[in-house]
């Protein structure tokens, strides 16, 4: 490799980078799923603001101790050369502070345990599975074996049950939170079914945005065979795709009759203008603006659901 390919230093990465590098976008990404699934189906008006507090860091700190142990590996011999290839300053980074990020990948998930377990004793070990899942998700550089994340389709699938299973997990949480034992079955009935619905559409629109995230590294992974829409149909296919999902996803809430009016329409409504403006302006950085606007969009829902609730 020439000179002109060596990474410059670390410090060029600024400070949007390093926020990225340490989760920042997926931490976003996973307080609007979480927020989502409240608004959709109505949990979030029934609890208390500290448990939605709990709920919300809870699924922020599982996201985050997933997304960072996916990014340094276990140990410095894993880290992974597709991610020097796609992302070389970002890779500089990760290599030079690896046992500082992996100290906040475990500190992310035990703070994430602790606000579980606040909400109840059994939710504790859902951060840990999370955890877990991210390790086995790509713990080594591809070898002669094809990992989880080398699959085509499979990879947006594993990302998008994983990251649901978070927002779900810490939604339904803070709702059993102080209630007896005996009492979760009967009184959850009533909810099953906005829950599962919301679900649905969250899970629906990150399969559409893990599609356009796997555009920023199309060239990468091209060459390292990962398997993904980019690499299968070029950038453009990918896109097109990713944007046709997401429109479909917004859909989905008008779709499906269950769970208060006011939020399924706001969704609708707003995941919709989103699309069109990620179609006429094509970010540079998909992932990032994918990530980012998640949260802006379970932002806008809540304060319209204030404003008119």
């Amino acid at each position: 490799m020439g000179s002109s390919d060596e990474p410059r230093e670390v410090s060029d990465l600024g400070v949007s980078g390093v926020f990225a590098v340490l989760a920042g976008f997926e931490a976003l990404y996973a307080l609007g799923g979480a927020l989502c699934i409240l608004e959709l189906s109505g949990l979030g008006a029934t609890m208390s603001a500290t448990n939605l507090v709990l709920a919300l860091c809870m699924a922020v700190g599982s996201a985050v101790s997933v997304f960072l142990v996916d990014r340094v590996k276990l140990r410095d011999e894993w880290l992974d050369p597709a991610d020097a290839a796609s992302k070389p300053l970002r890779f500089a980074f990760v290599a030079k502070h690896a046992r500082r990020i992996r100290a906040l990948a475990v500190a992310s998930c035990a703070a994430s345990m602790a606000c579980a377990c606040a909400l109840h004793p059994l939710a504790a070990v859902l951060p840990a599975m999370a955890f877990s899942g991210g390790v086995l998700y790509a713990a080594r550089p591809r070898g002669e074996r094809v990992r989880p994340k080398d699959v085509f389709l499979f990879k947006n699938l594993y990302t998008a049950v994983g990251l649901t299973g978070i927002a779900a997990s810490s939604a339904v949480a803070a709702w059993l939170a102080g209630n007896p034992v005996g009492e979760h079955l009967g009184t959850f009935g009533e909810w099953a079914w906005p829950v599962a619905g919301a679900t649905l559409f969250v899970l629906l629109r990150i399969l559409a945005d893990a599609a356009l995230s796997d555009v920023d590294d199309e060239a990468a992974d091209r060459r390292f065979k990962t398997a993904t829409l980019a690499t299968r149909l070029g950038v453009g296919g990918a896109v097109g795709v990713g944007l046709t999902l997401r429109a479909g996803a917004a859909a989905v809430p008008l779709l499906l009759p269950i769970g208060p009016v006011e939020p399924r329409v706001a969704w609708a409504c707003v995941l919709g203008l989103t699309t069109a403006v990620l179609h006429l302006v094509r970010p540079p950085r998909w992932r990032d603006a994918v990530d980012a606007a998640f949260a802006f969009e379970a932002g806008v829902v809540w304060v319209v659901l204030l404003a008119f609730g």
